[in-house]
C-alpha cells in the first residue's frame, strides 16, 4: 500500500482472483488435456486454467502459473487476460522482452486492457525509458481512472524524474483507491457472514419444527 514518495517500487498489476487452490500442471497438462471441440467449452476450461494460474502466481509458484496460463492460452488462443498473466510471471522470471510481447499481444486481443498497458509501463521503467513507462500508464489510466497500480506505478517515475508533488498525487490517490477497494472487501465479507448465520438460523428452526412434528 502506497504510503509516500521515497522508496517505493513499482508493482506489477495484482494477480487477480485467488479461484481455487490448484495443484501442479504437467507438460501434458499445460495444452493436451481437456481440449475440446465446442468452443463454449475450451473457454470456460480456458479460464478455469487462469483462475489456477493466477492462485498458483499469488503462491509464487511461478513455474506451474506458467503452465496454468500457456495451458489457457492453447485451450483459447484469444484469452487476452491469459496472455497478460503470462506476462507478469515472465516479468517475475526477468524475461523482460517476452513478458513484453505477451502484454502487447493482450492489448492486440483487448485494446481496453488497462492492466497490460501498467505492465508494459513496468517493462519500460525497468529498462529505464521512463518517458515510455509514463505514457503507458497514463493510458492505462484513461482507460481506467480507478486502477490503483497504475497511479501507485506512476508515482514511482514521477519521483525518479524529480515530480515529486505529482509523484505525492499518485500514491495518495492509490491509497484511497485501495482503502476503498478493502472497506468493499470487508462490507462483502459481512454480508456473507450475516447470510451464513441466517442460514444456521433457519436450519436451527427446521430441525426443531421437524422434530416436534415426530
Amino acid at each position: 500500500m502506497a504510503k509516500g514518495p521515497v522508496g517505493q517500487p513499482a508493482r506489477s498489476e495484482a494477480p487477480g482472483d485467488a479461484g481455487h487452490p490448484a495443484d501442479a500442471l504437467t507438460a501434458t497438462d499445460a495444452g493436451l488435456e481437456n481440449l475440446a471441440e465446442d468452443p463454449r467449452v475450451a473457454r470456460g476450461n480456458a479460464e478455469e486454467r487462469v483462475r489456477k494460474g493466477c492462485e498458483l502466481l499469488r503462491r509464487g509458484r511461478l513455474d506451474d502459473a506458467q503452465a496454468a496460463f500457456e495451458a489457457a492460452i492453447a485451450l483459447e488462443p484469444e484469452n487476452a487476460q491469459a496472455h497478460n498473466k503470462l506476462g507478469v510471471v515472465l516479468a517475475h522470471k526477468g524475461k523482460l522482452d517476452e513478458a513484453r510481447m505477451r502484454f502487447q499481444k493482450a492489448l492486440t486481443l483487448d485494446p481496453r486492457c488497462a492492466a497490460a498497458m501498467s505492465n508494459l509501463g513496468n517493462i519500460y521503467k525497468e529498462q529505464n525509458m521512463l518517458d515510455r513507462a509514463v505514457e503507458f500508464y497514463k493510458m492505462a489510466l484513461s482507460v481506467d481512472p480507478d486502477h490503483a497500480t497504475a497511479h501507485h506505478n506512476l508515482g514511482v517515475v514521477y519521483r525518479q524524474m524529480g515530480m515529486i508533488d505529482r509523484a505525492v498525487g499518485h500514491f495518495k490517490q492509490a491509497h484511497r483507491l485501495e482503502l476503498r477497494a478493502m472497506s468493499r472487501e470487508s462490507q462483502a465479507a459481512a454480508r456473507a457472514g450475516r447470510y451464513v448465520w441466517l442460514l444456521i438460523v433457519a436450519a436451527l428452526i427446521l430441525a426443531y419444527v421437524l422434530a416436534f412434528r415426530k
